[in-house]
């Protein structure tokens, strides 16, 4: 079927507006009350799905709802905090519930999320769909010839952690964890890529700590660029705070890496601990540090966790448009069901 996409100003963290999405509607409805609509798709509650809920009530169309988690965790106090998101006042969070209600399904990325959502709203038809990887770009390559042309020696031992420096992705706990595994192992290299407002910030850990020599800190790469990266390591580390799926994992994972990760939603549903990877508590660079020098300090263990981690890939994480697509058929069935 054919498919119409429109995109929105996004506004500034410490803004929220109830407004805001009757506005966007409003301008859908001026310029496009021509098309002929069946099903409208939101990917966040607030605004887009406030925005939907109204398209959908002067059109008397279904609309569902896909939430990837920081949207909704504005609706919670304790984790907007913790993620430094301005957290929604009362018509927002009244709003975000009538939306949550009324779409036809709630899409959420992992099983942990999906329990977060039906606490602050019971009555939300919730659907899990994990995100998915590209898997035509994350898959196994040589990596003597990907150090060779990266500039890595064969002989370190390579860490790699891929997210926004930001506080929720804890990169700070990893690197306060290296000075530990730095004394069994001096062959290590930890590689940070994202970018952004922490930036300086691990540098000048980086320097206090002594670890410059050990740290290469690089900003946001294509995803080409990336699966070269991934290719290069030994093993993957996700050391967030709060991690609603974590689609790093999965590139990581489909590249044949072994992964720590932190035990928030995304990864206990992506990771079999002790099988393709180790999960740790949160904030523990402790933690962090005794399961890098369990898994650097084993070859064979490191070996068989890297097969297990491609043999372990749920092939569920490439299929998710089909699962998206086969909920449009069903409420498109259901609405022509209801005119005769």
């Amino acid at each position: 079927g054919k498919q119409r996409q429109f995109f929105y100003y996004g506004l500034p963290q410490n803004i929220n507006s109830h407004n805001y999405p009757k506005q966007i509607a409003k301008y859908i409805i001026r310029n496009h009350s021509n098309e002929n609509i069946d099903v409208i798709h939101a990917h966040t509650i607030l605004p887009a799905g406030g925005a939907a809920l109204e398209i959908a009530k002067k059109y008397n169309k279904p609309f569902i709802v896909t939430t990837h988690g920081a949207d909704f965790y504005k609706c919670i106090p304790a984790i907007s905090k913790l993620r430094k998101i301005n957290q929604y006042k009362k018509k927002e969070l009244i709003l975000a519930r009538e939306v949550l209600k009324k779409a036809k399904y709630v899409i959420c990325v992992s099983n942990e999320f999906a329990n977060d959502v039906n606490k602050f709203c019971p009555e939300a038809n919730i659907k899990v769909i994990p995100n998915s990887y590209r898997e035509d770009l994350f898959y196994p390559q040589n990596k003597l010839i990907i150090r060779e042309e990266l500039g890595i020696p064969l002989t370190k031992k390579i860490l790699i952690s891929v997210g926004n420096f930001v506080e929720t992705k804890g990169h700070i706990y990893i690197l306060k964890a290296l000075p530990s595994i730095i004394e069994q192992h001096q062959d290590i290299m930890l590689i940070l890529i994202g970018g952004g407002e922490l930036k300086k910030k691990y540098r000048k850990i980086c320097e206090q700590l002594n670890l410059t020599k050990y740290v290469k800190i690089m900003d946001r790469i294509n995803h080409e660029k990336l699966a070269l990266w991934y290719n290069a390591a030994d093993m993957f580390v996700l050391p967030s705070l709060n991690e609603t799926f974590g689609v790093v994992l999965l590139e990581a994972l489909a590249c044949g890496l072994p992964v720590i990760a932190t035990k928030t939603s995304g990864p206990l549903q992506i990771v079999k601990d002790g099988i393709n990877g180790l999960l740790v508590p949160i904030r523990n660079s402790s933690a962090l540090s005794n399961a890098a020098k369990y898994l650097l300090s084993d070859k064979d263990l490191l070996k068989e966790m890297s097969e297990r981690a491609l043999q372990n890939i749920n092939p569920k994480y490439t299929n998710t448009s089909e699962e998206t697509i086969t909920i449009y058929d069903e409420i498109i069935k259901q609405a022509k069901r209801k005119k005769y």
